[in-house]
């Protein structure tokens, strides 16, 4: 028998949304729908918990972060928070997130700033698993508040200082790269890319950024008054025994679930039972036989 340790069943699977939609979450940790097309926010409901940064995960839920010690793990359909993980900050004590992006093979990008907020800020990766952080490098700047992966997992930042600049961020070093500044006023706060390739950045206000050049346009005010993270979910549900996301049901599939089994990974908890043995390679076996939608 073997001890959870990561962060969603696959009990949850089933609460990923049903269709693309872009959310936002406050700085209280209220979840909206944000409508791409007018900016409009619309109320999901509350995580209990504030928010500095989200990023949607590949199995359709959002991660949440307000403090370098707990991550949550976030309902889009009723913005309730599923579970708390504890996290260890000892790879980068001081510091705490300002934005969070996952990228197509899972890996969480974390920015980070200290209290003083003339330090440089750091770049680094986050483990669900293990709750644990290993730093990247310092981000040149000190005014960083989102992370977005492209389709391409090419890593972008929006920092707030002289009316905001949007940046590309060098995955090996953190080192941050002005595109462009200027045209993003307040909305600084969050950064994400939707299923379209499409940029926004978000505050009060839902703008559309030019990754070519970095300038921001308005789509339209949310209603709200202080988003700090953004989460895009697409339209197709992820099949659950696809281990390795490939998009065929094979034999390396039952070696990685063997894996994540031995990892302790809560995605091996087949039967949603909360306890990990042999009953969930059964279980598992059987998801494969039924194949995916």
């Amino acid at each position: 028998m073997r001890a959870i340790h990561a962060t969603v069943s696959v009990v949850v699977l089933a609460t990923a949304a049903a269709h693309a939609q872009l959310y936002g979450i406050t700085a209280a940790g209220d979840l909206y729908t944000i409508d791409r097309v007018t900016g409009g926010a619309t109320f999901v409901g509350s995580s209990g918990h504030g928010s500095n940064a989200a990023a949607a995960d590949a199995a359709g839920h959002i991660i949440s972060m307000t403090s370098p010690f707990e991550a949550y793990v976030i309902d889009p359909a009723t913005g309730a928070t599923l579970q708390t993980v504890p996290l260890s900050n000892a790879g980068v004590v001081g510091y705490g997130p300002r934005g969070l992006a996952i990228d197509s093979t899972g890996a969480i990008w974390v920015a980070l700033s200290k209290a003083d907020t003339g330090e440089i800020d750091l770049l680094a990766t986050l483990s669900l698993v293990t709750g644990s952080y290993t730093a990247v490098g310092p981000m040149v700047r000190t005014d960083i508040q989102g992370l977005a992966c492209d389709a391409a997992d090419n890593l972008y930042a929006i920092g707030v200082i002289a009316g905001g600049a949007f940046c590309s961020v060098n995955k090996t070093t953190g080192a941050c790269s002005v595109i462009g500044a200027g045209s993003f006023g307040g909305d600084t706060q969050a950064l994400e890319f939707d299923d379209a390739g499409v940029c926004y950045a978000l505050r009060t206000s839902l703008l559309r950024v030019d990754v070519g050049t970095g300038a921001a346009t308005l789509i339209g005010a949310t209603g709200q008054a202080d988003f700090r993270g953004m989460a895009f979910i697409g339209s197709v549900a992820p099949c659950y025994p696809d281990c390795n996301a490939d998009g065929v049901l094979n034999l390396s599939d039952f070696g990685c679930f063997a894996t994540r089994f031995a990892l302790g990974d809560s995605y091996a908890d087949c039967n949603g039972d909360t306890v990990l043995n042999l009953s969930d390679f059964g279980c598992f076996q059987t998801k494969v036989a039924l194949g995916c939608p």
